[in-house]
């Protein structure tokens, strides 16, 4: 998946640090090791926000549509999507990573965007590839700033698992399940 450039203004914002790529990682199902390839996808959601409900969308270059939803651009989401999604991503497989979900998964950083000090949260899931073997799907749904957590995202009340875990489990066709 990809996204083409958008005028907004004066600048052109450019998506090319969210273009899908692939990496190589090695699981172990049944006793024996599988090399696979993880293809990492990125969702709309990185750079936009969903408009607040009760409000006129603003002009046109702000106005951000995809084939299923219409959001709004968003400065900050696209400045932190350029500037902190790559490194996390990069790091992803020896992050810590949380259940966010019954079937996706949440990494926090505590950072400082544009002067405020808070959490950059990215979301994602992983699947198998369907007609493709050895082959998963990471998808980031949605990876944005937050000042404060939310009640029930506080790190110290999810239960944590690791990668190899969510890739074996994919890869299997396997739910993991949080716990308590």
């Amino acid at each position: 998946m990809s996204f083409e450039p958008v005028q907004v203004g004066d600048d052109v914002w450019s998506f090319e640090h969210l273009r899908s790529y692939s990496f190589p990682y090695t699981i172990e199902t049944a006793g024996s090791a599988v090399e696979l390839q993880i293809d990492i996808v990125f969702s709309c959601h990185c750079f936009s926000r969903k408009p607040e409900l009760g409000t006129a969308l603003p002009d046109a270059p702000w106005v951000y549509k995809t084939a299923t939803e219409t959001r709004i651009l968003d400065r900050e989401r696209y400045d932190d999507s350029r500037n902190i999604l790559p490194g996390m991503m990069h790091e992803l497989v020896t992050r810590r990573i949380l259940f966010a979900g019954t079937e996706n998964f949440m990494t926090i950083e505590t950072i400082n965007s544009q002067g405020k000090n808070g959490y950059y949260q990215v979301f994602f899931v992983v699947s198998r590839k369907e007609g493709v073997k050895r082959r998963l799907e990471l998808k980031v749904q949605s990876a944005y700033f937050v000042e404060d957590l939310h009640r029930r995202a506080q790190p110290k009340s999810m239960r944590p698992v690791r990668f190899k875990l969510i890739a074996t489990a994919a890869y299997e066709r396997r739910k993991l399940r949080p716990g308590r």
